[in-house]
């Protein structure tokens, strides 16, 4: 008998492991997979128009095959790193009749842009293109689509362009210290704010400029010459004091006390707790600007972008980030959140964290239901080719099956009241014990 179940045991674990690799295969998120395929497709790929993208949510990478022809190191960097940071990635080339090609072919056509990279920021949409000269040297640039919908006047941050910048050779401080001793890393820090605060100082030794407010370890590169501050493309409307750069990068840590005598500055950490600036992103302008975007972010980050003009046109309408009244109507927020308190760990966007948001780009995948008035899995089950097309059902009711005249399913029995029963039936078992 333990025999058996030994041998149960062993075809058990050998299923588990299939199914993982299975669903290893399947998953965009497995990045050496997603990176292998890219490049297949690549090196398969024959026209010499293609415009090939990775996408991701709120995050759009576009380029061409000759981006990798005498810069593979440099765009396999700047490109792929991103796939172990993030996850939902899908790829392909993109149709000529859609309108991201035809946005893009353009610009493409000139053989010097080598990668077009489009990210969602703060309500705001952050363009970096790379490109060379005909020396081979490599430059960036980036520019804040939609910025026209936002205002800095609540809390002094700036998006702002940035010129045209040779790419510099290095590496980021944060990678530069990966591996050091404790020791080494406070001398690197010290190396890093001196060269700031001097390169970046404002009007008294405790000031300094408002750049400096995006100087994380990221942003600054150190090679063989020296370190070098890059991408400051969120400024800080005026001064700072160098405790704030100082906070931003340690927290109210041992090494802020550390940096703080060590420049005779005041300890500002409890004050800094209430008024941090880059704590108050979700400040009323940026969801504005969020909202007056909204079809501009759903072209480059919903996919609406890879479908041609005739099918657009067709009435494809539906945006990623605003969504129409009739969906809103089935979707009860106070419900959904009862049934679904933990929600939000679905979501990596702040403006995703709500009810209508979620169940239209994540709940209904899960079976959730909007309300006690619209049954998800019902409607799928009863309504087969929806299944089929895996379509939104809600969306599909509302754009199709209510003028079709299809059924719509209420809740029978909702999360909360099965686990009501459950605790019922529980008590029930033991009060039964209990007599026996």
């Amino acid at each position: 008998m333990a025999s058996i179940e030994n041998e149960i045991a062993s075809l058990k674990r050998k299923v588990a492991d299939l199914q993982k690799k299975v669903k290893d295969l399947q998953s965009v998120r497995h990045s050496d997979l997603l990176r292998n395929s890219f490049m297949e497709m690549l090196r398969l790929s024959q026209k010499t128009d293609d415009i090939f993208y990775l996408r991701s949510t709120g995050l759009l990478f576009l380029l061409k095959k000759e981006a990798f022809v005498g810069h593979y190191e440099l765009i396999k960097g700047y490109v792929f790193d991103y796939l172990n940071r993030r996850g939902d990635w899908n790829l392909g080339i993109l149709p000529h009749d859609c309108e991201l090609y035809e946005k893009h072919k353009d610009i493409f056509s000139d053989g010097n842009v080598l990668v077009l990279k489009y990210i969602a920021r703060n309500g705001l949409i952050n363009k970096s293109l790379v490109s060379t000269d005909w020396k081979g040297q490599v430059f960036i640039e980036s520019k804040y689509l939609g910025r026209e919908n936002y205002q800095n006047d609540d809390n002094g941050l700036i998006y702002a362009d940035q010129p045209r910048r040779v790419i510099i050779d290095g590496v980021s401080v944060r990678d530069y210290m990966h591996g050091k001793s404790y020791e080494e890393r406070m001398l690197i820090y010290h190396n890093v704010y001196n060269y700031l605060f001097t390169e970046y100082a404002g009007s008294d030794y405790a000031k300094v400029s408002g750049d400096l407010l995006d100087a994380h370890m990221n942003n600054v590169i150190v090679n063989n010459r020296g370190f070098y501050f890059i991408d400051k493309d969120i400024i800080y409307d005026g001064e700072l004091d160098k405790s704030m750069v100082l906070y931003r990068q340690f927290g109210d840590s041992a090494e802020y006390k550390y940096f703080i005598i060590y420049y005779n500055l005041p300890d500002m950490s409890s004050e800094y707790k209430e008024r941090y600036p880059l704590e108050h992103r979700n400040t009323e302008a940026m969801q504005k600007a969020r909202e007056l975007n909204g079809d501009l972010f759903g072209f480059y980050f919903s996919g609406r972008g890879l479908l041609s003009k005739a099918n657009y046109n067709r009435g494809f309408k539906q945006k990623e980030y605003e969504l129409y009244l009739e969906e809103q109507e089935f979707i009860d927020p106070e419900w959904y959140e009862r049934q679904y308190p933990n929600f939000r760990e679905d979501v990596l966007y702040e403006w995703e964290k709500n009810a209508v948001q979620h169940y239209m780009k994540y709940g209904w995948k899960k079976g959730y239901n909007p309300s006690p008035d619209f049954d998800t899995e019902a409607y799928l089950a009863h309504y087969v080719n929806v299944k089929k097309e895996n379509m939104n059902p809600l969306y599909h009711y509302v754009k199709h099956g209510k003028k079709e005249g299809r059924t719509i399913f209420k809740v029978t029995v909702t999360q909360e009241q099965s686990e009501q029963s459950n605790d019922a039936l529980t008590e029930n078992m033991t009060v039964e014990d209990e007599q026996r």
